[in-house]
């Protein structure tokens, strides 16, 4: 009897021992799930601006950044010929109200005529994270002139073409709505938009329908369905004006 004792003794702690082994493992894989799922920093999205953005022929872009500290420091670190590299300081734009783990930063580098290559470099706490486009860099020039990161959808203007929806390729299968109002949201309607082109094999573009109203008072964003899941872009939260 007393050695069946011991057997079962010995056997309950062997597992005991294997399920604080595994709990270990599973904690290890959820938490590397969750680190690549919210990255500390990231790209929205980049386009080439126009006549009528902040800037004509510069690198328009918005940066996620995880509010980790009260002073930060987001740099974009690029280049236009491959081999001289920069640095331009992002200028802080608002808590993210889509997100409330971020902010966002933005940036607007000139570069008439010139592709160009780069990475986001975040300093918060003494500490540095990168979002080096998972060490490929970010690279533009025409005519892939839209880079979509954390950003799913965008609505963009490129050059002198009317606004333009650009989705990530994430399935065949795809819907892209407009939802406008014309009192302040009391009411909307929903209106599809049409799909244009493969912007690149990442990246389609789809048109805004010509039938929404225009004016001052029309406000709109953009249902991006895929996947049984509804991504949505209402320019960080302060919506489009189709005038």
């Amino acid at each position: 009897m007393k050695n069946v004792k011991k057997l079962i003794k010995m056997v309950s702690s062997v597992m005991l021992c294997c399920l604080l082994v595994a709990n270990i493992f599973s904690t290890h894989v959820n938490a590397a799930v969750i680190s690549q799922a919210d990255p500390n920093v990231q790209l929205y999205y980049a386009q080439l601006s126009g006549p009528g953005e902040a800037a004509y022929d510069s690198y328009l872009g918005y940066v996620a950044v995880k509010n980790l500290g009260f002073d930060k420091n987001v740099v974009i670190h690029y280049t236009k010929d491959g081999q001289t590299w920069n640095d331009f300081t992002a200028e802080y734009v608002k808590a993210d109200p889509n997100d409330s783990q971020y902010d966002i930063y933005s940036f607007n580098i000139l570069a008439p005529s010139s592709p160009i290559t780069f990475a986001i470099k975040y300093q918060v706490n003494g500490q540095t994270y990168w979002d080096n486009n998972n060490g490929n860099n970010y690279h533009m020039e025409y005519p892939n002139l839209v880079v979509l990161g954390k950003s799913v959808v965008k609505t963009v203007k490129i050059i002198n073409n009317p606004s333009i929806i650009y989705v990530k390729n994430l399935a065949y299968q795809k819907t892209v709505t407009i939802r406008y109002t014309t009192n302040n949201w009391n009411s909307y309607q929903d209106v599809d938009a049409k799909f244009y082109k493969a912007a690149n094999e990442n990246i389609d573009e789809w048109n805004i329908p010509q039938n929404i109203p225009t004016g001052a008072d029309v406000k709109y964003e953009v249902l991006y369905n895929v996947n049984g899941i509804t991504y949505i872009d209402n320019n960080f939260g302060d919506y489009y004006t189709n005038w």
